[in-house]
C-alpha cells in the first residue's frame, strides 16, 4: 500500500426507495461503505455510522449533529494503491436490523483522481449513484483526500546480530578474565554486557517466569506465553500496558487431543487507564464513610388484623391460616382495578413492587405482626402517585400461599387506619395499621461490596445499614486480540469434549495442590437423617439426590410436626470421578418442590465449610472425604431459605474396585454435544441465582469504560462439537476476519460491570453476523451433524487399559 485514502461523507440525495411503508418510515437508517479495488480483489468494507433517512431528500444528512453518530466516525480510511478504484455503497435498513438489507447505488472513483491533501483543504465532490443494471439513483457527496504511507527504515544489519553480539562479548570477557587471572576485573567488565542482553530478554524471562508460576498455582490450567512487556506511565492519569505473546491454553496432550491448545492468540495488547488524584480522593471519602453514622427518619408500621379467612381445614382441629401481609404498589392501574375487583382470585402480588413485608403467624385468624421499618423516601419512589395495596396471603409449606383478601391503602399515616379486606368481590377480614416515625442510625461500609454473590446479598439486606453502592474510579481499557483461535475439540483417548476436560482437570488440580491427592475418588455414597421445618407440617417428605443422570430416592416418609425422620438407609452409591461434578438434594413437601441444596464434589476436599449449613463437620481419611451437617434448603432459585434444614452425610472415597471416569465416560456414552449441555447445566446449578450475581457485579466499586475491543482473524473450530462420538482431525475452521467494537463500549462516565457485561453481548452480534461466512458456517456444522448421526462409539482405549489393569 502506497498510503491511506480519506472520505467524509457529506450528503445522500435522491436515492429514492419505494418499499418502505408508512409506519417504518422514521425507524429507517442509511449509511455508507467504502472499499478500494485492486486487479478486481477488494478490501474489507469500512462503513460510517447509521443516519437518519431524510424521506423529503430521499437520502440523508452526514454532517449533521446526530445521536447515532460521532462526525469522526463519518470519515472513512482504507489503504490504496495509485492504480485502484475506490468504490462508495449506499445501504439502507430499518434500526433494528442487525445487517443491511438493502442497497440504494454504487458509486466508483479512480485513486489517480483523488488529490494529497488534509479535510480541512479537501474539495467537495458528488458522485452519481448507480442502482441495479446502471440506473441511476440518486447522488453521493463526499471529500476524498490521500496521504502518503510512512516509509519503513532499512534496518542496519548490526542491529540484528546485536543480541548474539552481546552474548559472545559476554562470553569473551568472562573467559579472558578467568585465563588472565584478573576474575574481578572480569566480573566488573562482564556485568553492563550481560545486563544489556538481560534487557533485551526480559519480556521473554518475565513469560517464562508467569508460566512456571501459574503451573504451580493453578494445577490442570496449562496456560502460557512466549514474551509478557511491561509498560507503565503517570501523567495525572495512570497508564497500565500489558503485551503478550502467544497466549495458550494448551490441552493435556496424554489425551490426544487433535488440537494443541483450546484456546489460543498470537498477541493479546491491554491498556489500563485511571485517573489516580481521583481514586486517592474517593479512597478518602470511603475511608470517612466507614467510621461514621448516618442519622434517617423511618416510619414504623404496626399492623393487625381480624376475622380473616380459614384457609386450612383439619378434620380433627379447627380450620385456620397462616397469615403474612405484604404492601405492593401495582405496575399500571389496570393491574390495580383488577386487584380490587370482584375476579381478585388469580392476582399476583409478585407482578408488583414491593413496599414490605411481614412475618408469618401461625394457625391465628386474629395476627398481631411484628412492627416493620420502612423507609419513607423509598415507599415515594415506588410508588409513584398511586394509591398502596394491601395483600394478606395464607402460607403453605411446598405449596404456593393462598390469597385471603386484598385492600387499598391510601396513604401510610394516621393512628388507627382500618382497611377492609375483600376477595372476589366478598369481606375477607379487616387489615388495621398505625404509624409512627422514629430516628434510626444507619452504619456504613467503607467498601459496599463483598467478594461472594451471597456474602454481597447479606450485606444489602442487612439492618441499620443504609446501602449504597461504592464507586471509586474509572476504568478506562483498550484491548486487542490477534489471531485468536477457538478449538472445540474431543479426546481420541476416552471421547471426552474438551471443555468438560479443562474444567475437570481445574478442579483435579486444586485437590492434588489442596491436599496432595493424584488419585481421585471415585464413588459417593449419601444418608440422609432428617429435615427440620421452621413450622409444622404433616405431609408427606422425600429427598432426592440427582447427580449427572443418576438419582437417589430417599422416602417419602410422614412428618412429625416440625421434623421428618426414619428415611431408609440406601446401600446403592453414584460412581463419579470427576470433582467437578454438581450434587443435587431436592427436598419435596406432599408433592410440591421446597427448594434444594447444592454442592461441588471439590468442595468436599477443597473447602468444606464453604457451604449453606450449620452445625458443618467434615473430615479426611486418606482419599475419603466426609460432610456432614444441618444443610440449609433454598427456593427461588438459591436466592433465599426455603425453611428447612436437611440433616445429611456426604461421603466421597476411592472404591478400589469402583470404576475410573474413563470407564464412566465409557457407561455414560455422552456425545460431545451432550457432554457440553451436561457442563452447562452444572455450571448453572453452580451459579445459583442470577438475580444475586446481577446486584454483585452491579455493586463492583470500580466502573469501566472500554475504548477499543478488536479482535483480528478469529478462527473457531466447531465442527467436533457435532461429530458425536467421532473426533474431528481437519483444519477446517470458520473465520471471522474482524470484530471491532471501537467505541461501542465507551462511556464518559464508566459503567458498572452487569451493564458491561449486557451492552458486550448485545454489540458483539451485529458485528459477528456481518463478518462470518453463515455459507462456510452451515456447512461445517452440517458436516459435523451427518457424521455425528452415524457415529457409533468407539472401543475405548483407556477403558480397556483399566479393564486389564483391573484384571491383573
Amino acid at each position: 500500500m502506497e498510503g491511506s485514502i480519506y472520505a467524509k461523507v457529506l450528503e445522500v440525495r435522491g436515492a429514492h426507495y419505494s418499499g418502505v411503508e408508512d409506519m417504518a418510515k422514521t425507524n429507517q437508517v442509511v449509511r455508507v461503505g467504502m472499499r478500494v479495488v485492486v486487479n478486481g480483489k477488494a478490501s474489507k468494507v469500512v462503513k460510517t455510522a447509521l443516519r437518519p433517512r431524510n424521506h423529503i431528500l430521499e437520502g440523508a444528512d452526514f454532517t449533521s449533529a446526530s445521536a447515532d453518530s460521532n462526525p469522526i466516525e463519518d470519515i472513512l480510511r482504507q489503504g490504496y494503491d495509485a492504480d485502484g478504484v475506490v468504490k462508495f455503497t449506499v445501504y439502507q435498513r430499518l434500526r433494528t436490523d442487525l445487517i443491511d438489507t438493502v442497497v440504494l447505488g454504487t458509486t466508483t472513483i479512480p485513486v489517480s483522481e483523488i488529490t494529497a491533501g488534509s479535510m480541512v483543504k479537501a474539495e467537495p465532490v458528488t458522485l452519481a449513484l448507480v442502482k441495479g443494471a446502471g440506473k441511476p439513483n440518486g447522488e453521493l457527496a463526499v471529500a476524498l483526500w490521500t496521504t502518503k504511507a510512512l516509509q519503513k527504515p532499512d534496518i542496519p544489519t548490526w542491529v540484528l546480530w546485536f543480541k548474539p553480539a552481546l552474548g559472545m562479548c559476554l562470553a569473551t570477557t568472562v573467559c579472558a578474565g578467568a585465563l588472565l587471572g584478573f576474575p574481578r576485573l572480569a566480573f566488573y567488565s562482564a556485568l553492563p554486557v550481560a545486563l544489556a542482553w538481560a534487557y533485551l530478554e526480559l519480556p521473554k524471562l518475565i513469560g517464562t517466569a508467569l508460566t512456571k508460576i501459574l503451573a504451580l498455582a493453578v494445577p490442570g490450567l496449562n496456560m502460557s506465553v512466549s514474551a509478557v512487556r511491561l509498560q507503565a506511565s503517570l501523567c495525572g492519569s495512570l497508564l497500565v500496558g500489558v503485551d503478550v505473546d502467544d497466549f495458550k491454553l494448551a490441552h493435556d496432550e496424554s489425551y490426544e487431543f487433535y488440537h494443541e491448545s483450546f484456546v489460543a492468540a498470537k498477541r493479546v495488547s491491554l491498556a489500563l487507564r485511571f485517573d489516580v488524584a481521583s481514586l486517592v480522593a474517593n479512597v478518602i471519602a470511603a475511608v470517612r464513610r466507614g467510621t461514621s453514622t448516618v442519622e434517617t427518619e423511618s416510619l414504623v408500621l404496626a399492623a393487625s388484623a381480624k376475622n380473616l379467612a380459614a384457609k386450612d381445614h383439619f378434620l380433627t382441629t379447627k380450620s385456620s391460616s397462616d397469615p403474612y401481609f405484604r404492601i405492593v404498589v401495582a405496575p399500571t392501574d389496570e393491574v390495580h382495578a383488577h386487584a380490587l375487583s370482584e375476579k381478585n382470585a388469580d392476582f399476583d402480588a409478585d407482578a408488583c413492587v414491593e413496599i414490605c413485608r411481614s412475618e408469618t403467624i401461625e394457625d391465628n385468624l386474629n395476627p398481631r405482626w411484628k412492627d416493620v421499618e420502612i423507609d419513607e423516601g423509598v415507599v415515594e419512589s415506588k410508588r409513584r402517585g398511586r394509591k398502596l395495596l394491601v395483600v394478606v396471603m395464607d402460607y403453605d409449606y411446598g405449596t404456593a400461599s393462598d390469597l385471603i383478601g386484598i385492600g387499598e391503602i391510601e396513604a401510610l399515616s394516621g393512628d388507627g387506619t382500618v382497611v377492609e379486606l375483600r376477595k372476589r368481590g366478598a369481606p375477607a377480614g379487616e387489615f388495621a395499621f398505625a404509624t409512627r416515625k422514629t430516628v434510626v442510625e444507619h452504619k456504613q461500609p467503607a467498601i459496599a461490596w463483598k467478594p461472594s454473590p451471597t456474602e454481597h446479598a447479606a450485606l444489602r439486606k442487612e439492618a441499620g445499614v443504609m446501602f449504597e453502592p461504592t464507586r471509586l474510579a474509572t476504568l478506562v481499557l483498550d484491548l486487542k486480540i490477534d489471531d485468536p483461535v477457538i478449538a472445540f475439540d474431543t479426546a481420541e483417548i476416552n471421547d471426552e469434549f474438551n471443555v468438560n476436560n479443562f474444567v475437570r482437570l481445574l478442579s483435579e488440580g486444586k485437590i492434588t495442590s489442596k491436599t496432595g491427592l493424584k488419585t481421585m475418588p471415585n464413588t459417593l455414597r449419601v444418608s440422609v437423617n432428617a429435615v427440620r421445618f421452621d413450622a409444622e407440617t404433616t405431609k408427606e417428605v422425600k429427598v432426592v439426590v440427582a447427580l449427572r443422570g443418576e438419582e437417589l430416592t430417599f422416602g417419602p416418609v410422614e412428618a412429625d410436626g416440625a421434623t421428618a425422620t426414619g428415611f431408609p438407609a440406601i446401600p446403592d452409591a453414584i460412581a463419579v470421578a470427576d470433582p467437578s461434578a454438581v450434587v443435587q438434594v431436592k427436598v419435596f413437601v406432599g408433592s410440591s418442590l421446597l427448594g434444594d441444596w447444592i454442592c461441588k464434589l471439590e468442595t468436599l476436599a477443597v473447602a468444606p465449610t464453604r457451604v449453606f449449613g450449620k452445625n458443618v463437620v467434615a473430615s479426611r481419611d486418606g482419599s475419603e472425604f466426609k460432610l456432614g451437617g444441618l444443610m440449609q434448603v433454598r427456593a427461588d432459585d438459591r436466592a433465599v431459605p426455603a425453611g428447612a434444614d436437611i440433616d445429611l452425610t456426604l461421603t466421597w472415597t476411592h472404591d478400589p474396585n469402583g470404576m475410573t471416569h474413563n470407564q464412566i465416560l465409557e457407561v455414560a456414552k455422552l456425545k460431545a454435544l451432550e457432554q457440553l449441555q451436561q457442563n452447562s447445566a452444572e455450571f448453572n446449578l453452580s451459579l445459583g441465582n442470577l438475580g444475586l450475581w446481577g446486584n454483585f457485579l452491579a455493586d463492583f466499586p470500580l466502573l469501566f469504560s472500554v475504548n477499543t475491543l478488536e479482535l483480528n482473524r478469529i478462527k473457531f473450530h466447531l465442527k467436533a462439537l457435532f461429530m458425536g462420538y467421532d473426533t474431528d482431525r481437519s483444519d477446517e475452521a470458520i473465520y471471522v476476519d474482524q470484530i471491532d467494537l471501537r467505541d461501542d463500549l465507551k462511556s464518559s462516565t464508566g459503567v458498572d460491570l452487569a451493564t458491561l457485561g449486557f451492552d458486550l453481548v448485545t454489540s458483539i452480534a451485529g458485528p459477528v453476523l456481518k463478518e462470518v461466512s453463515i455459507l462456510d458456517a452451515a456447512k461445517q456444522i452440517l458436516q459435523g451433524v451427518s457424521i455425528g448421526l452415524f457415529s457409533s462409539e468407539k472401543d475405548n482405549e483407556a477403558y480397556q487399559d483399566d479393564n486389564d489393569d483391573a484384571e491383573e
